[in-house]
């Protein structure tokens, strides 16, 4: 595990973005809990309310809470400062995103223009914040090379993402400002799915991918201009007014985030670590969606789509699934398989420096999250995924898959809670060594 060129000097405590991480699988359960009580009617189109509700729930209670926490652990390991303001700012946002998500999903689930109104109020206050704060260090740091780069491009793609969600509920809540808000809806979902996710992801993976797989790096020239073509193409897409232009502004981002996908998948081949890795089949799994949901977005913006076993209805839902299920929860779930023992370890053994007689409490980090339990994760994983894609092709099947789901997300949120609490049990007791 190469770590030379990071800094550990300006970490947050292990709490902040651990509150994020624990917190995360609770709306992924909710999300589960919310597709079976709506049953088939959930996978018939994209504007049910149970479609809706899930949606944010994934997208806004699990993938962003995991990210954003993530961010605040991340940025001042890879450019030696963090970002302002993280102890104050860390809990406002994880509260207001917390009440926000849920406030959101109940307005979309029962209709109510106060709920919209509250929601509006309270992810502002967790967005707002965190974006300024988060802009301002990448903003002003030179340090941190292709990943940095490639964080300032999430964090502009992230403000385009929130930016475009508050207009669209603005627009849906206050009718009468008469605001054509519907026509932006697919735009909003492109740069979330297509723009802030994947270029989140690229920027982290260029820096865990090398030093927790002992892999070789990224080349420097392709890692920065993929994601910079990912950027402009959604910039140039969300400004066409012409059809035309539409099939080489979509063929460009479909390339770049396939050349991702395939870079990636070879730096991963080249590991020098080659005992079976289940952290290594999500992101097999993650990278292979990648690809097929971007050739499903060049198809169906470039060519009348034709998908003999769906609804037509259900081709939106079915590029929704595998962005945020197949994509982005997939390499979320796996580096958490990672990322979280690591962050045990290494508070741990911080602690330890000036106490060598507790050293030996620092358990190692398969201890935390054992390689068996991240396969069973990877096991539940996987068959949510198939059974989730069952039930848009049979929607009698979608009880079937929320159950799938809940256990895809209750095991993870097991193994997470277990590994806080061990943290907890050892720090008291390295506390117990030095007293």
């Amino acid at each position: 595990m190469n770590i030379s060129r990071l800094s550990f000097d300006d970490m947050p405590p292990l709490a902040i973005p651990l509150r994020f991480h624990l917190t995360a699988p609770v709306f992924g359960l909710a999300a589960a809990a919310l597709l079976l009580v709506e049953g088939p009617s959930a996978w018939l189109s994209r504007w049910t309310a149970g479609s809706l509700g899930a949606t944010h729930l994934l997208t806004l209670g699990f993938m962003s809470m995991v990210m954003i926490g993530s961010l605040f652990q991340v940025i001042p390991v890879i450019t030696g400062r963090s970002i302002p303001g993280t102890r104050q700012i860390a809990p406002v946002v994880h509260v207001a995103l917390c009440a926000g998500v849920v406030a959101l999903t109940w307005a979309l689930i029962r209709p109510d223009a106060a709920l919209f109104k509250a929601a509006i109020a309270l992810l502002a206050l967790a967005f707002v914040p965190f974006i300024t704060a988060l802009s301002w260090r990448v903003m002003s740091i030179r340090r941190g090379g292709v990943s940095v780069f490639t964080i300032r491009l999430a964090a502009l793609a992230l403000l385009g993402t929130v930016g475009l969600g508050v207009f669209l509920a603005v627009g849906r809540t206050w009718p009468e400002f008469e605001l054509p808000f519907r026509s932006w809806t697919d735009i909003h979902v492109v740069w979330g799915l297509f723009g802030w996710m994947p270029l989140l992801v690229m920027g982290v993976s260029y820096q865990v991918i090398p030093m927790f797989h002992v892999a070789p790096e990224f080349d420097s020239r392709l890692a920065r201009g993929v994601p910079l073509v990912v950027f402009l193409s959604l910039v140039a897409l969300s400004h066409s007014r012409s059809a035309y232009l539409v099939v080489p502004i979509v063929t460009c981002l479909a390339i770049a985030l396939i050349t991702y996908a395939v870079m990636t998948l070879r730096i991963l081949a080249r590991r020098k670590r080659k005992r079976p890795d289940a952290t290594v089949s999500f992101w097999r799994l993650s990278l292979g969606a990648l690809v097929v949901g971007t050739l499903l977005l060049w198809s169906s913006m470039s060519t009348p789509l034709r998908a003999p076993i769906l609804e037509q209805s259900q081709v939106p839902i079915l590029l929704g699934v595998i962005m945020v299920f197949g994509v982005a929860c997939s390499v979320i779930i796996g580096m958490l398989q990672k990322i979280v023992p690591f962050l045990v370890f290494l508070h741990l053994q911080r602690m330890t420096l000036s106490n060598l007689p507790a050293m030996r409490l620092v358990p190692k980090m398969n201890d935390v999250i054992s390689d068996r339990d991240a396969r069973w994760q990877f096991r539940l994983h996987a068959t949510a995924c198939v059974a989730v894609l069952l039930a848009l092709i049979w929607p009698t099947l979608g009880r079937v898959a929320a159950l799938a789901l809940a256990l895809d997300f209750g095991w993870l949120l097991r193994d997470l809670v277990a590994a806080a609490a061990r943290y907890r049990r050892i720090r008291q007791a390295i506390e117990a060594v030095a007293s």
